[in-house]
């Protein structure tokens, strides 16, 4: 904590006396950034800027892009650290961390002062606490995103001189190796190509130095289509998802869960798992039999031009004419009864109506 005051003050100093690289403005917005983090969440602040400082050390380390095993393990155990403090659940259990208020005060602390600042009384315990919090946590996600958006402001990201060189060699040695036909598949096996030293060297170039992006607006679409399906989602307190929670377990246990290009791997989920997360998206989208929405149409053989009920009767059988809701009962009972036609059913004349006359 002492270092970080010291840089504090030597960085007050050079914005105000020396001529640096970049503009002022973007010294002092920095600045600004770090001094929030110090008088509001020093604890945790204190703490990243030491795993940041270790990977830093570690990415010198690095040969044509590449670390040894070693130290990749270390680097990943590091970042999956620095990703533990930004959460506001605790990977090792999946549990929301704490949150401290006037009603449920930071542990190791005694009231206020006159200033509205927590009395300590055990400092080692109020450390552990506020390092843990759900508060200290969205301070440094916060933090961090603030820092971004001012490196992207004013720093230049341009691709470095070189790299695109590196890239499209990696990136024909892969091309020459897999023989992709037309339609993208590869016409070598997997099998010849783990045994092809250079095809793996490359890959593992990729999988260190290159992230594979979709199109913005291919992007935007996605973002679109998944806004739409969110509408129906139901969210109890804002509670993170099963499959989020262990998603982030799994990042803290060191387990690679992403692909090359991004991609959640479907390969890491057990069965048991998988299970889990059907029944957790289920209910968080309320597709019971009793919700609105679900299957309302019977299968049935009727002919072709589709003459429904009358509307009113249509209201009656799928409605509570009191209230308006659902009418579960008859919703159950047409699950029940697609349940048993469902084996005899034939798709592809796609027979699905609504309540018809026969």
């Amino acid at each position: 904590m002492a270092y970080l005051k010291a840089k504090h003050e030597y960085d007050a100093f050079k914005i105000a006396h020396l001529n640096q690289q970049f503009k002022d403005e973007y010294y002092k917005l920095m600045y600004d950034n770090d001094d929030y983090m110090l008088k509001t969440a020093p604890t945790i602040f204190a703490e990243y800027t030491r795993l940041r400082e270790q990977i830093r050390n570690i990415n010198r380390l690095r040969i044509n892009g590449v670390l040894s095993e070693d130290n990749e393990t270390e680097y990943r155990r590091l970042r999956r650290s620095i990703h533990q403090l930004e959460s506001t659940i605790n990977f090792e259990d999946g549990t929301e961390k704490p949150i401290y208020d006037d009603t449920n005060p930071v542990p190791g602390t005694k009231g206020y002062d006159e200033e509205g600042k927590p009395i300590i009384v055990d400092q080692a315990k109020y450390e552990e606490a506020s390092l843990n919090s759900q508060g200290a946590a969205v301070k440094l996600s916060q933090y961090l995103k603030r820092q971004r958006a001012i490196n992207e402001e004013y720093n230049d990201t341009h691709v470095k001189d070189g790299f695109e060189e590196e890239l499209d060699k990696r990136l024909d040695i892969i091309k020459r190796a897999e023989k992709r036909d037309a339609f993208g598949n590869k016409q070598v096996s997997d099998e010849v190509l783990a045994n092809d030293e250079k095809y793996q060297r490359a890959k593992e170039w990729l999988e260190q130095n290159a992230t594979w992006h979709v199109d913005p607006k291919v992007s935007d679409e996605i973002a679109v289509a998944y806004g739409i399906l969110s509408k129906g989602k139901v969210t109890k307190n804002n509670q993170m998802s099963h499959k989020a929670k262990l998603i982030k377990t799994k990042i803290a246990n060191g387990e690679k869960v992403y692909d090359s290009k991004g991609r959640i791997r479907g390969d890491i989920f057990t069965e048991e798992e998988q299970e889990a997360i059907r029944k957790d998206e289920a209910n968080r989208y309320n597709t019971t039999i009793y919700s609105a929405g679900n299957e309302q149409i019977l299968i049935n053989n009727a002919p072709e031009q589709r003459q429904a009920l009358p509307t009113v009767v249509q209201q009656i059988l799928t409605t509570n004419s009191k209230n308006g809701k659902a009418n579960v009962e008859y919703l159950k009972l047409v699950n029940e009864v697609n349940e048993i036609l469902r084996p005899y059913y034939d798709t592809t004349k796609k027979y699905y109506y609504r309540q018809t006359t026969n």
